[in-house]
């Protein structure tokens, strides 16, 4: 793989995590800050991700299809209006389940081309 794994799986955390986006995305935290842009923007341009998908095959079947599958649909997460109505987007839950089916595959080897 030619991204950087770390960012990769540290933003697929992310952006499973629906405590972390209702405590930063939502600006409730002093201390850390993020958005969902930021996130999706770390996962599959400044890891390189993208670039490597389009090179050929990075993680295997299972795990390519789904990132494909969440870069098409993170494309359609509406961040604009009230960040509560955003949080709750069936759209964003989506892309939320993705995310987590996704960093299980590349955390657990037994699963990545399942």
């Amino acid at each position: 793989m030619n991204g950087d794994g770390d960012v990769i799986v540290d933003a697929l955390r992310e952006l499973a995590d629906a405590e972390y986006q209702e405590r930063v995305w939502a600006g409730h935290s002093l201390t850390e800050m993020s958005s969902f842009d930021e996130c999706v923007e770390r996962l599959f341009d400044d890891s390189g991700l993208a670039i490597a998908m389009a090179k050929g095959p990075v993680y295997g079947d299972g795990p390519d299809g789904l990132l494909r599958e969440l870069d098409t649909l993170v494309g359609s997460v509406r961040a604009d209006g009230r960040v509560e109505e955003f949080l709750r987007d069936p759209v964003l839950v989506r892309c939320r389940s993705l995310a987590a089916r996704i960093l299980e595959m590349l955390t657990d080897p037994g699963t990545a081309d399942s």
